[in-house]
């Protein structure tokens, strides 16, 4: 039998008006987020540097963040799946606010080491967005299918894509990286510019923990038994979603293993190879930016409304393709037109690599009231990935000029392998 979980005080989502309403609060949401985060980001290995750090310290320090994230977003993801998602969302988003006060304080490393543990462990706003995106596309299917239409026996192809509410989300949100870099580095050169930094970025998660705490709860139904007690498919475990689901999350490292690396070693790599200054590494590294943003628009256009899009192993095969033949001409050209041109289909092609992954594992999902494990499982890659490339590329450009590279292509055609792989199992 099903209930539905309704924990939170806000009011349900009634309409498409509502949910077309819903979204843009969202959006806001995560662009205020990231636009936070990134005015941050850049200074803090500064500002631990003059408070005494050595360059191990400073360099450990900035690992702490993404190895509490690691563990730490399966957890939080399950929490909302059990909570309630805007009750979380609050909660952690107000616990992060305290994390970067704490950090506007430090004049002492113990406590920054402290703050960035915290701000680790609760940061998980574009993580728990995902998921109520997610929540809110079930339910406004549930609702097109209780309309008596067509669309619950409509065949995988005629469904409707994600792509009409991630796709915004991810534009939206990366444009706050864009921006927040350049506010940041302007108010740093204030007196006690950092002060002012972090003191700004506490005003704008507190003000993102009022505004979601006051959005629409998603009624989303959780299995249980005969009794009425909770089944124990409701208490998904870290390691039964692992399981479950392994073959798209070793996909989607792998994957992200290849791009991170790429980008870890991309400065190094354009002024080796092609003579180019650090200025104009930053105007290509803005230029790749603006391109993420172009493939997020892109992503909810009607690009995604052909079939090979509709059909999502087939989406999951040609961006992976593409992405693979990028980080060949990434890797291997000495011409810096190809360079620039291989660069620029990486980045534009790989937002449209996260929504068909994000899609296979929403399509294999039992039921939404399992979308936080996932979305924070899918987080836990990520961080993964994050931490391991710079270690990686390091240790391969010690063998070999072009190590990194070579890792990167490797683990494109290891991505490739594994979808043949999964393609072949599910026939």
């Amino acid at each position: 039998m099903m209930e539905h979980e309704n924990n939170d005080p806000s009011p349900p989502v009634r309409n498409r008006r509502g949910t077309k309403s819903t979204l843009y609060v969202v959006y806001f949401v995560a662009f205020m987020d990231l636009f936070a985060v990134s005015m941050l980001t850049p200074l803090m290995r500064k500002q631990n540097l003059d408070l005494g750090s050595s360059y191990t310290t400073a360099g450990i320090i900035g690992s702490v963040y993404g190895a509490t994230q690691l563990f730490s977003s399966p957890l939080v993801g399950d929490w909302s799946d059990r909570l309630g998602r805007t009750y979380v969302m609050s909660l952690t988003t107000f616990l992060t606010a305290i994390g970067y006060f704490i950090l506007a304080a430090s004049q002492w490393l113990p406590l920054v080491f402290l703050a960035r543990a915290i701000c680790g462990c609760f940061k998980h706003t574009q993580t728990l967005t995902k998921a109520y995106l997610a929540d809110l596309d079930h339910h406004t299917e549930h609702e097109d299918n209780g309309r008596g239409g067509d669309l619950g026996n409509a065949p995988q192809r005629d469904r409707p894509t994600l792509g009409e509410s991630f796709g915004p989300f991810m534009a939206i949100s990366t444009s706050g990286f864009v921006i927040g870099p350049i506010v940041g580095g302007h108010v740093a050169e204030l007196d006690s510019g950092f002060q002012i930094v972090c003191l700004t970025v506490v005003v704008i998660f507190l003000f993102n923990a009022v505004i979601i705490r006051h959005l629409p709860t998603i009624n989303r139904p959780i299995h249980t038994t005969e009794s009425g007690s909770p089944s124990p498919r409701a208490a998904i475990t870290f390691r039964e979603t692992v399981v479950d689901n392994y073959d798209i999350f070793l996909l989607q490292l792998l994957v992200s293993l290849s791009i991170l690396i790429v980008r870890t070693n991309y400065v190094q790599h354009v002024h080796d190879n092609f003579g180019i200054s650090i200025k104009w590494a930053g105007y290509l590294t803005s230029y790749q930016a603006l391109l993420g943003v172009l493939g997020s628009s892109c992503v909810s256009s009607r690009i995604m409304n052909y079939s090979f899009c509709k059909h999502t192993p087939t989406l999951v095969l040609y961006t992976t393709i593409l992405l693979s033949a990028s980080v060949v001409g990434i890797a291997y050209t000495s011409n810096l037109t190809i360079y620039i041109l291989s660069l620029t289909v990486l980045n534009f092609m790989t937002p449209f690599s996260r929504i068909a992954n994000l899609r296979q594992l929403l399509e294999r999902s039992e039921s939404p009231a399992h979308h936080g494990a996932l979305m924070g499982t899918g987080q836990s890659v990520g961080s993964l990935c994050r931490l391991s490339s710079s270690f990686l590329s390091g240790l391969a450009q010690d063998y070999a000029q072009h190590g990194p590279e070579m890792i990167s292509v490797a683990c494109t055609a290891a991505a490739l392998g594994q979808i043949l792989f999964m393609n072949r199992s599910s026939r």
